[in-house]
């Protein structure tokens, strides 16, 4: 029997969506073989990494030593603190599990605190957002534990679960105060602050794992700033795996922390200490170079402060006695302070006017004790004057009116080519942070300042005697000093001699650098430096001679107001200094000093000069003839070195990562003050 067309159709229906099935059940099975075989890989690496927490530990910093490559400035040590590790606790997220961590936490920390008998310092809502964002993370209690709180510590019973000893490296900075503007001092991070707060990198490198980072510190100020990338290691890596409650189940993988490199200063550590024993009694500030390359061998800044104050975190009180303090310890006065050179500039006009040629070392002016222009009048620290001055004469009895007359004669702007030269009024590229570049002042500056204004001849005058439109720092006049000592190269100032390993090989170099040539004719270079040798023997530097040792110098005061701490009222002192090298035919030491609120150049600042010049060359002779050291017991680390032990975390300033308000530095008052008198009445200089 034919069968009707009508009765097949249900039969191909059938076949069709038979073959359908077998097309999707196959295609499936090919995907699934796919996922299986070839992505299986990536797909199990998604499920492991969303189960994982990675805890970044900081690594220990790199030391900063001094010259020798021996002395060890800024080093690191063990602190050891009492922290609650969260997730130890075995308790979930939610409600009722965090009310059942909270008493677990509570009973743990009051049982530590009676047994230490110290302040606790965190509360509930701190264990709660710890235990929510930072779980894996340790949260601190107590820092930097003392010997006695160790110990009762150690005595904790074997059922406190979730408590255990954290052990971080912090900065130890083994000589206290000793050249702590240019060490500087460590704190807290201040980019990604929330993540940081959050404990939370904001670089996923798991993958879809959570990093966790331990709190760090980073350089702020000095060395510790400038070179912080040298000094940073690499974090270490703890890597644990969670279960499905998100509780730590098992290590997968721990990785040691990398100590950073080491940077070897140009700084001679029992050279900074002459320097920084023999600047008593004042404000100011002292620089050593090295004429010969520019090396920094002792920079000091008075007052100092202890670096050791900020280890672990300083303290709210040590913070505001810092910053209010009227001496302004903070201050690097060395770069950051800013002065009249007073008399000390002279040798600069000198040279300018030598090189200029409308003078000769034979050219005489009288002084009568005064110099008149218009209506003006400006005065001599001689009252009575000095009489008929040559150049030389000059320069070692500190005429004022002779220089009164040259500048007249120079101008600005022959006066300003040569300081530039000698790299006044620009930075000199020291790696400290906030260096002042100071000031030589022009037509376009007092133009900027005032449109109306110009400059005249009266400025010139004034500029003469280093007062008036001119700032400098100590460190720039160090520069000065050592390219007349060395006959007429600026030498960059060098700092950092080299970056090593922690094991002592060699990373980077930093050779001297030449920042510039003197224009000037060396002639006249040796003839302001048998000048300045005069100053010294039979001048207003007298008091900074060596019995042995030719020294040559220049001393220098200036005049400033100062609001008087007692009274408020404005008062007019006097700034102290002294330029100086030695010995004179081979200089190895150059000297600059200014002493804020000193007598005068000649009595304050030389005398120190000459202390300092004396234990420098005895320092010399000891390391050429050694003495067999005695035996010495060894001595404790002292408390402020050690840092603040037993203190609890709530009394320090969690937030450090406030950076140091920068003090205003000293400037000198531009008014045409009369400059002070000389500390010394040189006999009259006897020509050759």
């Amino acid at each position: 029997m034919i069968l009707d067309s009508s009765d097949a159709r249900p039969v191909w229906r059938v076949y069709f969506f038979g073959l359908m099935i077998v097309v999707g059940l196959t295609l499936l099975l090919i995907r699934a073989a796919f996922v299986q075989l070839v992505e299986g890989r990536e797909w199990a690496d998604r499920m492991a990494q969303s189960s994982t927490r990675t805890v970044k530990r900081p690594a220990p910093r790199g030391s900063i030593l001094d010259r020798s490559g021996l002395v060890v400035l800024v080093d690191n040590r063990p602190s050891y603190n009492v922290a609650l590790f969260l997730d130890e606790f075995g308790v979930g997220r939610g409600r009722q599990s965090q009310q059942r961590l909270l008493s677990m936490v509570n009973s743990n920390v009051t049982v530590l605190r009676n047994r230490m008998k110290m302040p606790v310092s965190i509360n509930d809502k701190v264990v709660q957002i710890h235990h929510r964002l930072r779980g894996p993370l340790p949260l601190t209690v107590w820092n930097d534990l003392s010997p006695a709180a160790l110990a009762a510590f150690e005595e904790r019973s074997p059922w406190m679960k979730g408590v255990d000893l954290s052990t971080s490296s912090v900065r130890v900075y083994p000589f206290g105060t000793l050249a702590s503007h240019i060490l500087g001092y460590v704190g807290k991070p201040e980019s990604s602050r929330e993540e940081q707060e959050q404990g939370i990198d904001a670089d996923d490198e798991g993958g879809g794992g959570r990093a966790f980072s331990q709190a760090g510190v980073v350089g702020k100020s000095g060395i510790e700033a400038s070179m912080d990338k040298v000094l940073q290691g690499t974090p270490g890596q703890h890597v644990i795996r969670l279960n499905a409650a998100g509780l730590k189940e098992a290590e997968i993988r721990d990785v040691e922390p990398t100590t950073g490199n080491s940077v070897v200063l140009s700084i001679d550590q029992e050279m900074q200490e002459i320097v920084e024993e023999a600047f008593t009694g004042f404000r100011g500030a002292c620089v050593v170079l090295d004429p010969r390359n520019g090396d920094i061998l002792a920079m000091a800044s008075v007052p100092s402060y202890n670096p050791n104050l900020f280890v672990p975190a300083i303290r709210k009180a040590d913070w505001n006695s810092l910053i209010k303090d009227e001496q302004q310890p903070m201050l690097n006065r060395a770069i950051q302070g800013t002065y009249c050179p007073g008399s000390t500039y002279k040798v600069i006009v000198a040279l300018a006017g030598l090189e200029s040629g409308m003078v000769t070392p034979a050219n005489h002016y009288e002084c009568p004790g005064y110099f008149t222009l218009g209506n003006n009048t400006w005065r001599c620290w001689e009252r009575g004057g000095h009489g008929d001055m040559n150049m030389r004469e000059a320069l070692t009895m500190s005429c004022d009116v002779y220089f009164y007359n040259l500048g007249l004669k120079l101008g600005g702007p022959s006066i300003g080519e040569m300081s530039h030269a000698f790299g006044l009024g620009e930075k000199t590229g020291v790696p400290l942070d906030h260096e002042d570049a100071g000031l030589i002042g022009d037509d376009a500056f007092k133009r900027a300042r005032n449109p109306r204004d110009r400059w005249t001849s009266g400025d010139a005058v004034n500029m003469a005697i280093g007062q008036g439109l001119i700032n400098v720092t100590p460190l720039q006049m160090a520069v000065v000093t050592s390219a007349l000592a060395n006959g007429g190269t600026v030498f960059k100032p060098r700092l950092v001699l080299r970056i090593q390993t922690p094991d002592g090989e060699t990373v980077t170099d930093f050779p001297p650098e030449v920042h510039d040539k003197i224009p000037a004719t060396p002639e006249h270079i040796q003839f302001v430096r048998e000048s300045m040798l005069n100053v010294v023997e039979n001048g207003t530097g007298k008091n900074a001679a060596q019995p042995k040792i030719k020294v040559a110098g220049k001393t220098g005061s200036a005049q400033f107001l100062e609001r008087d701490a007692a009274s408020g009222e404005w008062v007019k002192r006097t700034r102290a200094w002294m330029i100086a090298f030695a010995p004179y035919n081979e200089p190895r030491y150059t000297v600059v000093l200014i002493a804020e609120g000193g007598d005068s150049g000649g009595h304050t600042a030389a005398p120190m000069v000459g202390v300092i010049y004396k234990k420098l060359f005895e320092l010399e002779q000891d390391r050429k003839n050694p003495k067999k050291p005695a035996a010495v017991a060894a001595l404790p680390i002292s408390e402020k070195i050690a840092g603040f032990e037993g203190e609890a975390s709530g009394d320090l300033m969690e937030d450090a990562t406030q950076p140091v308000p920068q003090a205003e530095a000293p400037q000198s008052v531009e008014d045409n003050f009369e400059p002070p008198p000389e500390s010394y009445r040189a006999e009259k200089v006897k020509l050759p």
